[in-house]
């Protein structure tokens, strides 16, 4: 797992404007195999699984915590909890679209250099 800033406490914005309420801070990794992200309520964290095809199985995890002293978390709870769905498809989908690019393109490399 490659990240431009992914050392520990490196932040990973999730707002335009990241703030230690909006980002999320890298926890804890181990390249190429997991890495933990986790804001003051909530935790993400992803794994890479080898599969004994040669591919690789991505699985993210989400735990948040609500404060349930505040009204508004009764809103925007169920906005959040059903919204995560589609966001996180689109999302990893994004991942395993840019992943096979990579693949396809580097396949394409050692094919040209093999040839010459």
């Amino acid at each position: 797992m490659r990240c431009r800033s992914c050392g520990v406490g490196a932040w990973q914005p999730m707002a335009p404007t990241p703030s230690a309420t909006s980002a999320f801070v890298v926890d804890s990794l181990e390249t190429p195999q997991w890495m933990l992200w986790r804001t003051p309520s909530s935790s993400w964290a992803w794994r890479l699984f080898p599969l004994p095809d040669g591919g690789t199985r991505l699985v993210t995890r989400l735990h948040a915590v609500y404060d349930w002293h505040r009204v508004s978390t009764a809103l925007w709870m169920p906005l959040m909890e059903f919204g995560d769905f589609p966001m996180m498809r689109r999302m990893l989908r994004g991942i395993r679209e840019r992943a096979e690019a990579e693949h396809r393109r580097r396949v394409a490399l050692s094919v040209d250099s093999a040839a010459r």
